[in-house]
């Protein structure tokens, strides 16, 4: 009987591995994981940046692959900022992974930390908090969502913008540094792409250096995410020889990763220690730019395991 069914309906055979495979393995992302992404370039009263925009735009790509819903923004006003603020916080579900990247100009005045839209327009200290998203509020956003961890990723410098110096970085004046927010709720990770008192480059390639290291190793599988912004750190002190050393905080006790650990070697790579990896069709409409972004994560395809860079290296 099963030999006849197997003669009559061939793709039953199919079937029934892929649901093996799919059953043997525990889901990779058992928790919800939600990631707002902003980046803005076309400041109309400050100096344009180059790279945010481009930074954002392969931050969100590989957030999705590695199984975030992204809310995604670029050259965003501050009523832009805010919306996308208020519409990632209110669809987070109780216990989920939350990721916030921000690339643009930022500013710190008086110990506290604001992100700088598009629009922002300072005449005078007392403008800032209107003009502009306080960092603080991004945290209390985060931490009413209860999200069991909230990872927070500044790619900007805060600065006195008073002093007007627009040259070269993402920094809007060169005094002042970093504070952590005063209240900074368990379960938060905060990382700047530069340290204190120092200048974040917008990077002369497509990407800043702090993008450009992220995106290398957000896809690396078994590796807990304090050591990819580690990893992260490293890598981008190495390329700007020195001159910009990212800052790390951590509220956060127990472990996750981005991308489950694989066995890698060999040319049919295998998940090892659990988890279900997305099936190739549900990449068809992915351009192959965005394949290449994240090439180093797992896809099923004809039975199957290998690197989503396959598909990239087919559409060519």
């Amino acid at each position: 009987m099963q030999n006849r069914l197997a003669y009559r309906f061939p793709w039953l055979a199919s079937l029934a591995s892929a649901l093996v495979l799919l059953l043997s393995f525990p889901p990779a992302n058992a928790e919800a994981r939600f990631a707002l992404v902003i980046g803005n370039n076309a400041y109309e009263n400050a100096r344009a940046l180059v790279n945010p925009k481009n930074d954002a735009i392969a931050i969100a790509a590989k957030s999705r692959a590695v199984g975030f819903d992204v809310t995604e923004r670029t050259d965003a006003t501050n009523k832009g900022m805010k919306d996308a603020l208020r519409e990632f916080s209110s669809k987070v579900p109780e216990g989920s992974v939350c990721l916030i990247y921000y690339a643009g100009h930022g500013v710190q005045i008086k110990g506290q930390n604001y992100l700088v839209p598009i629009d922002a327009n300072m005449a005078a200290e007392y403008e800032v908090p209107d003009e502009t998203l306080s960092m603080d509020t991004v945290v209390r956003a985060l931490g009413e969502t209860k999200s069991k961890l909230n990872i927070f990723v500044l790619d900007c410098c805060r600065d006195d913008p008073f002093a007007r110096s627009w040259k070269g970085t993402r920094s809007v004046g060169t005094s002042g540094g970093l504070v952590m927010p005063a209240d900074m709720p368990q379960g938060m990770f905060i990382a700047f792409s530069t340290s204190p008192n120092t200048t974040a480059d917008d990077g002369e390639g497509t990407n800043s250096p702090y993008a450009t290291a992220l995106l290398e190793e957000l896809g690396q599988p078994g590796i807990d995410f304090e050591k990819v912004f580690k990893n992260v750190g490293a890598k981008v002190v190495k390329a700007t020889d020195g001159r910009q050393e990212p800052w790390s905080n951590s509220k956060f006790y127990g472990s996750f990763s981005f991308v489950a650990s694989c066995d890698l070697s060999g040319d049919s790579p295998r998940v090892a220690e659990g988890g279900i990896v997305d099936k190739a069709d549900q990449y068809t409409s992915w351009s192959a730019e965005t394949l290449s972004i994240a090439g180093d994560l797992l896809v099923q395809e004809n039975g199957s395991i290998k690197r989503l860079s396959t598909l990239a290296e087919s559409r060519m």
